[in-house]
């Protein structure tokens, strides 16, 4: 009986495939949410944990060793970017010279 990825031999390590299977479940929900757009990156990511199994999981959560992975991590970075304000640029206002009243003279 394989769960996981994993032998379930003893009791001890149906309770660790267990955790790994929530495990699984919170780390392919954060994966489809994230890379929604980048179907390549998600089925690399699918690739790794089908050959690895849960260990492969857990390693590739902490330090992604898979480069197709490291480089969609940096999309997904540029995909949340906040949105720019554009500054609006001041009119500068002219200023009106002042005419001098010239004196009548007689």
């Amino acid at each position: 009986m394989r769960i996981a990825g994993c032998k379930a031999s003893s009791l001890e390590s149906l309770h660790t495939s267990a955790a790994m299977l929530k495990f699984h479940s919170v780390f392919l929900c954060l994966m489809v949410i994230m890379l929604i757009r980048d179907q390549a990156a998600l089925l690399s990511t699918l690739l790794v944990m089908m050959c690895h199994g849960a260990e492969g999981t857990v390693g590739m959560c902490l330090l992604p060793s898979n480069p197709t992975v490291v480089q969609n991590t940096g999309r997904i970075t540029s995909m949340s970017k906040k949105k720019k304000k554009k500054k609006k640029k001041k009119k500068k206002k002219k200023k009106k010279k002042k005419k001098k009243k010239k004196k009548k003279s007689f």
